[in-house]
């Protein structure tokens, strides 16, 4: 990897996790129950809540793989494949610049989840 090359991909890293933080601070502050209102209203802001909760969780697991893309980038070891050790094609890096399974290795993950 070229030393363009990784600059292109920290800054992208970079800029996908100050977006996550952004968005993750957005997420909290809808976390709070505001009191009063009726039953419905209490209901509906509960299932609110729940779905908010959910995407806070999946937003906290994406800023943790970026970070650790950041972390494989600086130490060396970005772009290898955690479950075959190949390297990861440069357009699955382009598309998931965060990836840490090659096309291959992800396609029978999901496969075994399938059957």
């Amino acid at each position: 990897m070229t030393k363009r090359q990784k600059q292109r991909i920290e800054q992208q890293l970079q800029a996908k996790a100050l977006d996550l933080q952004e968005e993750l601070a957005r997420l909290r502050d809808k976390l709070t129950l505001e009191p009063g209102g009726d039953s419905a209203d209490y209901q509906r802001a509960v299932a609110d809540r729940g779905s908010t909760i959910l995407a806070v969780n999946r937003g906290m697991e994406l800023m943790s793989r970026v970070a650790s893309a950041l972390a494989a980038l600086e130490s060396g070891s970005y772009g290898m494949c955690a479950q075959c050790e190949e390297p990861i094609g440069e357009k699955r890096l382009r598309a998931v610049p965060w990836a840490t399974l090659c096309v291959q290795c992800r396609s029978k993950i999901e496969d075994g989840r399938a059957a």
